[in-house]
């Protein structure tokens, strides 16, 4: 047999038997032949055969992002759509978890997230999510079309920055303390700072610091609280001064000659000697002043005085009672 060909087969003929219903048979049988044959070439699909093809329907993958914070700083994270408010290391229970929704035709994508410290604070580092961004500004998450539903935890440490006291010291009066005093801040030593400086302690936890300086001479006296509470806000430079003021812790002695007669006859000098201090020339009329001498009794001597030269009054050596902050005075005549 050949498909889709038409072949007579021969019936013996019944008595009765038309020879138009023969043919009409024969018809039909041909129309079923060929119809088979047609078949044998047939592809599923529409249009004639063909399958056009586009894949799977789009679909909605969920992603649901948390942010959490950490440290004492203040900051924010921001993204597409979100934002993040972080006080003190907490991040805000209204802000900081949000859905996003992406349709499966975008995926994958990149979600981006920034950190932004506040001016009192810096940002130190990610976490969860994002560690792999270290203590860069920004992050990012991959999104994935694969699982439909996400959850992505992203943590953001903000730390306060330290701060800073500057501390001014200005003194007056006299016998002022020559090597300066110490600063302390809290139970610690922090530094030197002369008798007139400023100096900027810095490094500092914001809040309050207990601040004083130290080593002040016995002669000087500093107004206001010392040690006192200085307030340092964090990412800025707080300003205290000292104000010290020192009384004299010695005193002077004024030494003058007077030396009368015949000028041919006046001795050319003297020598002068002060306690135990060796003796210096000193003129006939001339004044000569020891200053910084000890409060108490100082013994002074006129030397060197020729033979026909006498003291009018007074004693040689004679006794002078110094007083911090004076000058006591005496004449040799």
């Amino acid at each position: 047999r050949i498909p889709g060909r038409l072949v007579r087969i021969p019936h013996p003929q019944t008595p009765g038997s038309s020879p138009l219903r023969k043919q009409a048979g024969l018809l039909f049988l041909g129309v079923v032949i060929l119809g088979f044959a047609g078949m044998g070439g047939c592809k599923g699909g529409k249009n004639g055969g063909s399958n056009n093809s586009t894949g799977p329907d789009p679909f909605n993958v969920t992603v649901n992002l948390a942010t959490q914070g950490a440290g004492n700083g203040n900051g924010q994270v921001s993204g597409t759509q979100f934002s993040c408010q972080i006080q003190g290391g907490q991040a805000s229970a209204s802000s900081c978890s949000t859905t996003l929704t992406f349709s499966s035709t975008t995926l994958p994508r990149a979600v981006t997230l920034t950190a932004s410290p506040a001016s009192d604070s810096e940002f130190t580092s990610w976490g969860g999510a994002c560690a792999a961004a270290g203590s860069g500004a920004t992050c990012q998450i991959t999104i994935t079309s694969s699982p439909i539903s996400q959850t992505h935890n992203v943590t953001a440490q903000f730390d306060l920055k330290p701060g800073s006291v500057q501390v001014t010291t200005e003194t007056t009066g006299s016998d002022l303390d020559a090597d300066g005093y110490s600063v302390t801040i809290g139970a610690s030593t922090a530094g030197t700072i002369g008798s007139n400086e400023v100096k900027t302690f810095s490094d500092l936890a914001g809040g309050e610091h207990a601040i004083a300086i130290t080593g002040v001479a016995a002669n000087c006296t500093v107004a206001g609280d010392n040690p006192r509470l200085v307030t340092v806000t964090p990412g800025s430079t707080t300003p205290t001064t000292f104000l010290v003021t020192c009384v004299p812790t010695t005193g002077s002695i004024e030494v003058s000659t007077v030396t009368q007669g015949n000028p041919e006859d006046l001795d050319d000098s003297y020598t002068l000697a002060v306690g135990t201090a060796a003796a210096v020339p000193m003129g006939i009329n001339a004044t000569e002043t020891y200053v910084q001498l000890a409060p108490g009794d100082h013994a002074v001597t006129l030397g060197d005085i020729a033979p026909n030269c006498t003291l009018d009054e007074g004693s040689n050596p004679r006794t002078l009672t110094v007083v911090a902050g004076q000058t006591v005075q005496t004449t040799f005549t």
